[in-house]
């Protein structure tokens, strides 16, 4: 039964531009070309885009390549290399030229403690199957209150060590909250250097800097009405924490090279595996952000501690590997 849902999977992608947000479907085995060409799948009229600039293929998982374009196409930050096909994951942002592209779930299997059918219609963005139940008290204790905390707007701050399930956890609060059926929008506040995680952030304008051919929407923007995870939030520059305060005071962000700030309403949702406190203590982290930040604050603890879910998970995780190679091999991979 799982794996006919998973056949069905679409994909469903977010094009942000100046003049708007618009949404397209990625069915299985779809092809979509991107460009600036008339005839193109996804014709994006931007002036960093070239005129048939990637191509982004339907499956499970969907893949995008380049076709040789000026100003290159990047998926989190790292560019795609020439003749090559980088897998995309729900969450993901793809970049053609200085215009992003979010990939996101409209459909998608779920397990028995998911959230209630109403937000589970097509069209809404679902998270990646969550995996069995936790054995563990203290996890289960954890989830159950992550019901109650999703349905306010409150910032949540997530602490775990690297691959306890923070980002997981973050989507289960997104898909449980009165905000599931906008875009869940994330980034890697480790993986991008100060310049770029800025205009990734908030945006920029034309002219803000050498390289800023045109106007971008920052990720605040294109998360209006939804969610914003930061990860490894505890790796921010002193600049970009300031940045990043200014929108939790205000509600409003202003683009790189702009004098005008532009109201939004996104929920944050932080993680680190770092200890904050300490961090302020050092003068390293804004005490001030923290405060923000940490309007509600979840521990998870790692696996080590919770010894009764490893024979679950691998279970789990030996019948996903087995049903993967037991799948006939798509034609474009």
């Amino acid at each position: 039964e799982r794996a006919a849902v998973s056949a069905l999977h679409v994909n469903n992608l977010l094009v942000v531009t100046d003049g708007g947000i618009r949404s397209v479907e990625l069915p299985i085995a779809s092809i979509l070309r991107v460009g600036r060409k008339a005839g193109l799948e996804i014709i994006i009229d931007h002036p960093t885009v070239s005129r048939e600039h990637a191509i982004i293929y339907g499956g499970n998982p969907p893949c995008v390549g380049d076709l040789g374009s000026r100003n290159g196409t990047s998926v989190q930050g790292t560019r795609v290399p020439a003749r090559k096909r980088v897998p995309l994951r729900t969450g993901y942002i793809v970049a053609i030229g200085d215009v992003n592209i979010f990939v996101r779930s409209a459909s998608g299997s779920l397990d028995d403690d998911d959230p209630p059918s109403e937000k589970t219609s097509p069209g809404m963005e679902q998270p990646r199957e969550w995996g069995p139940r936790s054995q563990h008290r203290e996890l289960q204790e954890l989830y159950d209150q992550v019901k109650l905390i999703a349905q306010s707007s409150i910032p949540i701050l997530i602490f775990g060590e690297t691959g306890s399930g923070k980002e997981l956890l973050a989507e289960r609060v997104h898909a449980f909250s009165r905000r599931a059926d906008k875009p869940m929008l994330r980034v890697n506040c480790a993986a991008l250097s100060e310049g770029i995680l800025a205009s990734e952030l908030f945006g920029h304008e034309k002219g803000a800097f050498t390289s800023a051919h045109a106007t971008k929407i920052g990720l605040f923007e294109a998360a209006d009405g939804g969610t914003l995870f930061l990860d490894e939030v505890g790796e921010l520059s002193p600049m970009t924490q300031a940045k990043l305060l200014r929108v939790l005071e205000t509600g409003e962000v202003t683009r790189v090279g702009s004098h005008r700030a532009k109201h939004v309403d996104v929920r944050v949702i932080s993680a680190t595996n770092r200890d904050l406190r300490v961090q302020c203590a050092r003068g390293e982290f804004r005490s001030d952000l923290y405060f923000r930040l940490n309007g509600v604050s979840v521990a998870i603890p790692p696996l080590r501690k919770r010894q009764e879910d490893i024979v679950t998970l691998a279970v789990y995780f030996a019948a996903g590997f087995a049903k993967r190679l037991t799948r006939p091999t798509p034609p474009w991979s």
